[in-house]
């Protein structure tokens, strides 16, 4: 984390609303890209993982990003890997408490 002279990178803020705001208001990235791929598994008669909805949200960004590259689709596309990890820290997590 940078010193208060410094500016917050793109995976500072990325860090920060991860693991803040954005879980209070959505659930945790497993619930809330869970649904989505709920969703989109149905519209789409295929299954589509939490971690799919992620990586499609990235692809997404990155195809806004061919127009314009901001800071705020670098932080949006850095979030969205951040919650892969999230996800799949917290399947782990559930797993294991299944397997006691």
């Amino acid at each position: 984390m940078p010193n208060s002279t410094q500016a917050k990178t793109i995976l500072d803020i990325a860090g920060e609303v991860t693991s803040t705001h954005r879980n209070q208001d959505y659930g945790s990235p497993l619930t809330n890209h869970g649904r989505t791929a709920r969703f989109w598994s149905a519209f789409l008669g295929a299954d589509i993982t939490p971690e799919q909805v992620c990586m499609m949200n990235i692809l997404q960004k990155i195809s806004r990003g061919m127009n314009k590259i901001t800071q705020d689709t670098l932080v949006d596309i850095a979030g969205y890997a951040r919650n892969v990890e999230m996800i799949q820290d917290e399947k782990h997590t559930l797993e294991q408490l299944e397997d006691e």
